[in-house]
């Protein structure tokens, strides 16, 4: 599964996999001999590790020219992979540029700064008709490149802090089920999603993922499975309830 990412030389797999793969260990609870079952995981995870260095450097670097992997992150090039104090109009505008060029583009009105120039009025449309009104603004300052400079844009600090607050919620919930369910069978599932949900966290300062259906899809169904869980663990007698009720009504539809 580290294949495409390595393929598409997406330097983000160096920081995720590690997390992706020992997270779940670090916070699952109640589980025998976790570190046992941990090492043939973290054999993967080094492996993948070193297959990805090998074949970033042999396709990647060979291709554009550019320094291997571990030079990357150790040398000066990451620095300008992630600031470079970037202008508007400029080509390659970088992920932490991204987030501050709206705050310096609205700095001088706090009610813009504080909840953006609303929901729409800088994306894209598929119709010029339906653009909205800092479309061109939006995208010579870095529109679309990172999940943070978008929600700053559109909605502003506080519509960021919301969107997180969401999220926090959304973790909190899948924790509080790991130690509320009595089913062990459930537990590394609770486990696996707020891992997840840390890992979609931090895409939000490396892509533009709210706007990646692929993702929010999944995101959002299994967050509410999550959420719908969680409730039916803090009200029991409805779990019930949820579970009677769907037989007799189609006892009630076959008599009639």
């Amino acid at each position: 599964m580290a294949a495409p990412t390595a393929i598409n030389e997406t330097k983000g797999t160096v920081l995720l996999l590690p997390l992706a793969t020992l997270g779940p260990f670090l916070l699952a609870q109640g589980v025998d001999k976790k570190w046992r079952m941990a090492a043939p995981v973290i054999g993967i995870c080094v492996i993948a590790l070193i297959a990805f260095a090998t074949v970033y450097d042999m396709l990647i670097a060979a291709r554009w020219g550019a320094v291997g992997l571990t030079e990357f992150f150790s040398g000066e090039k990451v620095g300008g992979y992630i600031y470079r104090g970037s202008e508007a109009g400029d080509d390659n505008i970088a992920r932490l540029d991204s987030m501050i060029l709206p705050l310096s583009y609205m700095s001088g009105q706090w009610m813009r700064t504080m909840f953006g120039l609303g929901v729409g009025n800088v994306s894209p449309a598929p119709l010029p008709e339906l653009q909205g009104a800092y479309y061109e603004i939006g995208k010579e300052l870095g529109f679309g490149i990172t999940a943070v400079g978008n929600l700053v844009w559109e909605m502003g600090l506080i519509g960021l802090c919301l969107y997180l607050s969401l999220f926090y919620l959304i973790w909190r919930d899948t924790r509080k089920c790991a130690r509320l369910d009595d089913n062990s069978s459930h537990g590394w599932s609770y486990t696996w999603w707020s891992i997840c949900i840390v890992i979609f966290v931090f895409g939000f300062a490396y892509k533009s993922v709210l706007q990646l259906n692929e993702l929010g899809f999944i995101v959002f169904f299994w967050s509410g499975l999550m959420a719908t869980r969680y409730w039916y663990l803090r009200h029991p007698t409805a779990d019930v309830a949820a579970k009677e009720e769907p037989t007799r009504r189609v006892l009630q539809l076959a008599g009639q």
